[in-house]
This record gives C-alpha cells, sequence and structure tokens, in this order.
C-alpha cells in the first residue's frame, strides 16, 4: 500500500440534501472510471417529527490501473447537531459538516503474493527495486484525481 492522502472539507451549511451530494460524489466518481457504491447511509431522529440531528454516510470506490495496482478512494461526511430546513425545492443542511476524503494505491490488490511466505518475499523484493518507480508515479495520479474530486465537490457545495 502506497501512501494515504487524507483531505477534510468543513461546511458549517450545505445548500444540497445529503441524498443530491451522495448522488453526485458517486456520478463524479463513475466519471473517473472508479467502481464506486455507497458503504453506508445513517441518520438520527430528533425529539420534534421530522427533525434530524445527524447525518453519515459512507462511499468506497476502486480502481484497478494494472494488474497489481489499485486506486482506492474512501469519502466519509458527518454532520452532528444538524438542523435541515427547507428553502423553496432545497433542503439546508446547518450544523457541524465535515468531509473527509482519503485515497492511496494499494498493491497486490487481489492478495495474490500473500498466501505463500516466499511469493511474500518476493514481492517486497519486487515493489522495492522493480516497481517502486510505477507506485510513485501511480501514487501521484491518485492523489491529483482525489483533489480533483474534492474541488468539484467543493464547488457543488460552494466552499471557498
Amino acid at each position: 500500500m502506497g501512501d494515504v492522502v487524507r483531505v477534510q472539507v468543513n461546511v458549517s451549511e450545505l445548500i444540497i440534501s445529503a441524498k443530491e451530494l451522495v448522488d453526485f460524489i458517486l456520478k463524479n466518481l463513475k466519471e473517473m472510471d472508479y467502481t464506486a457504491k455507497l458503504k453506508s447511509y445513517k441518520y438520527q431522529m430528533g425529539k420534534n417529527p421530522g427533525e434530524i440531528t445527524q447525518v453519515q454516510f459512507m462511499i468506497f470506490a476502486d480502481k484497478p490501473v494494472d494488474d497489481y495496482t489499485s486506486f482506492i478512494v474512501n469519502c466519509e461526511f458527518t454532520t452532528d447537531n444538524a438542523k435541515i430546513e427547507k428553502k423553496g425545492k432545497k433542503s439546508i443542511i446547518s450544523g457541524e459538516s465535515k468531509l473527509i476524503f482519503t485515497s492511496f494505491a494499494k498493491t497486490d490488490y487481489e492478495d495474490r503474493w500473500k498466501n505463500n511466505s516466499f511469493l511474500h518475499f518476493l514481492r517486497k523484493i519486487y515493489e522495492k527495486y522493480i516497481y517502486n518507480d510505477r507506485l510513485i508515479n501511480f501514487e501521484d495520479i491518485a492523489e491529483k484525481e482525489l483533489f480533483d474530486l474534492v474541488e468539484s465537490v467543493k464547488s457543488k457545495i460552494q466552499v471557498k
């Protein structure tokens, strides 16, 4: 596994529903050739009817780039102390929201080399002396794709 890139976006007010945000992130990842799926979506109801105090979701995406390496992207959204208001057709989520994006290049993503100690030894040699430059290049590409995704999401949710 390569270096992990982590980006956190803090937002005090979202002028978008959580479902729209999930759909937007999934669409962007699919356009970047990732296989993306919503891993979890939870919300906590408040004391009053229709009141939601917490919203959470997690998205997982991967994209094989060769037979040995795959890019992995995770996106986690959490809002605490949420207040959801309707303004026309838009839902405004206010509260302490944060989006956390992580990305890395995972080697031996199909676990072909780890089940045998000799192959595991060969893997370490392969990654250190033969594959290292290529892996560094893949990590740079994965990082750029993550920053492109983050910028796209920030423009959608109108974060500066």
